[in-house]
């Protein structure tokens, strides 16, 4: 049993979500520009967010870098999901 939000985040249907992925052997810090982008706006709304990256794995040391700020002070309301192989 799940309730109805975990079902919408799971079908990525939840209206507050970023699903990150990419198709390149690692992740660089350009390929995160949209989440950055959207962590700005977040932060002056404190709006409830999921935020998952897959292949979490694939992520080059400087964008991991630029991700551990993120994940030690992150906006209010915001939750992280880091999915790995």
């Amino acid at each position: 049993k799940r309730c109805s939000i975990c079902r919408q985040i799971e079908q990525h249907q939840f209206y507050a979500l970023m699903v990150t992925s990419t198709t390149k052997s690692s992740y660089s810090r350009n390929e995160l520009d949209a989440l950055y982008a959207k962590i700005i706006i977040a932060r002056s709304q404190q709006e409830p967010f999921f935020c998952i990256i897959t292949q979490a794995e694939k992520l080059s040391d400087a964008s991991a870098n630029s991700l551990l700020k993120l994940l030690e002070e992150p906006p209010i309301g915001w939750h992280w999901i880091l999915l790995t192989d």
